[in-house]
């Protein structure tokens, strides 16, 4: 049983990778950021799921043929295959990372607007950046008045 008889050299591979706030344009006012994050994650996940099933296969596909030729073409679906996977799960990485991204924008300015709230009469100012402390260099040394 060869590769090509069980159909799987033949699969259409989507390699094109589209930037996630290029692809969220399009989608217009309706659809909210996390709500297209989330199930972009959730379709990255069955993909990777997919991808894996069909790695696994050609694995034991790989393991059990015998003629040369097949083998060859079912050793490079098992290499493309795994390249697929590795991926994938960057494209997951890379995914998540947004997502943090956007529920640590999401709930910032909550923070703040609850901390203003909480206080009361109390007008609290928060500044928007953090600088760094100011350093001051003394170049007289400190007189020790103990003697």
């Amino acid at each position: 049983m060869g590769a090509k008889v069980c159909g799987i050299s033949c699969r259409h591979r989507h390699t094109e990778t589209v930037d996630i706030s290029q692809s969220f344009e399009f989608l217009g006012p309706s659809v909210s950021m996390g709500k297209y994050l989330l199930d972009a994650k959730q379709e990255l996940l069955i993909t990777i799921q997919k991808e894996m099933r069909i790695a696994a296969g050609a694995e034991k596909l790989f393991r059990v043929t015998k003629d040369r030729k097949t083998r060859a073409r079912v050793k490079e679906l098992r290499n493309s295959s795994k390249k697929k996977v590795k991926d994938l799960y960057t494209s997951l990485h890379k995914l998540n990372e947004e997502i943090v991204q956007w529920r640590e924008e999401e709930n910032a300015p909550e923070a703040v607007q609850e901390t203003t709230e909480n206080a009361g009469d109390i007008c609290v100012a928060f500044p928007t950046e953090v600088t760094e402390p100011e350093v001051q260099v003394i170049l007289q040394p400190a007189s020790d008045s103990s003697q």
